[in-house]
């Protein structure tokens, strides 16, 4: 009976073994898949032709042609792509796409094929132009395949010191984002609407204001604000989040 036992310990610690080597084969290769595809978009997304040309555009039309051009390029392959998204100092530099739900692109990739590291997407509540009140987009905290996990930089004052500005290639042109809030907030609080009544937007900025890790200049309404969020320890959400500035 004791053998018999024993044996059953012996199947049973196999199976969680085999489980386990199967479980990081299986992260290393979708590893391995999420940076290949980074790279491929990546590199299209630099050698995308612009044929903008017309030398009587001022400097910001030019911009906002080449970045239409830009995406609209990367459109043509990858159709669910809505635009790109930089980070100065950091990694972030990755298409932003953007889906039916809040769901589908945590474990897809901006090709639609399944990966578990997901991508970077915009909330599907909001319009794609960027348009709305407060823009929200997502992305992962993955240490090993890059995502939105450089946005805990933010957290170390001496690094949002310095001018570290948030860029977007969209359908509508060029953008740019100062940074002025990083805050840890619960998955469940209003930050991420697109939209807000007055009562709301000042509630808001209270909200953003009492919480506020760094010292940036706070906006006197909620307009053109972007709002990139991941994931924090403790079921918590890394909140950074900015507002539009000229060239």
């Amino acid at each position: 009976m004791k053998k018999k036992i024993l044996n059953i310990i012996e199947i049973l610690l196999v199976i969680i073994l085999l489980t386990s080597l199967y479980r990081i084969y299986n992260y290393n290769k979708e590893d391995k898949n999420f940076k290949s595809a980074t790279r491929e978009v990546q590199e299209k997304f630099e050698r995308e032709d612009v044929k903008t040309s017309d030398s009587g555009l001022d400097e910001k039309k030019k911009r906002d042609q080449e970045a239409i051009e830009k995406i609209e390029g990367l459109r043509k392959d990858y159709p669910s792509v809505v635009g790109w998204i930089r980070v100065g100092g950091t990694d972030i530099d990755y298409p932003i796409v953007k889906g039916s739900d809040n769901d589908y692109y945590l474990n897809h990739n901006y090709k639609d094929e399944y990966n578990v590291f997901g991508a970077i997407f915009m909330d599907y509540r909001n319009k794609e132009d960027l348009s709305d009140q407060n823009t929200v987009i997502y992305g992962h905290n993955n240490q090993r395949a890059g995502n939105f996990k450089d946005l805990h930089k933010y957290e170390d004052k001496d690094f949002f010191k310095e001018d570290r500005f948030i860029e977007i290639y969209s359908l509508n042109g060029y953008k740019k984002y100062k940074v002025f809030a990083v805050y840890n907030a619960d998955p469940y609080d209003k930050f991420r609407n697109p939209c807000y009544s007055e009562e709301e937007g000042k509630n808001l900025l209270a909200y953003i204001k009492e919480r506020n890790l760094v010292s940036g200049v706070m906006p006197e309404e909620i307009k053109d604000m972007l709002t990139l969020q991941t994931c924090s320890p403790g079921d918590t959400r890394l909140v950074v989040q900015g507002v539009l500035v000229e060239d």
